[in-house]
């Protein structure tokens, strides 16, 4: 935290969507049981949708998710 160069509040919802990726990922590994890992994988594109909605990072892209 002590190199941290962002507003408070824009970290903390670094945190927050760090924090989606990683639940993600880890239902995506199997970790929450066979039948989450594809949400897994939808949880993590959801949360980099939701970084790329909250943070103006140049060349960002939202990850196309079917309805």
């Amino acid at each position: 935290m002590e190199n941290c160069k962002l507003e408070p509040k824009a970290d903390a919802q670094l945190h927050i969507v760090i924090g989606e990726i990683l639940g993600g990922v880890d239902a995506a590994q199997g970790k929450q049981g066979d039948k989450a890992r594809a949400a897994g994988v939808v949880k993590v594109a959801e949360a980099l949708n939701t970084y790329g909605s909250h943070f103006d990072h140049a060349g960002w892209k939202s990850v196309q998710l079917p309805h």
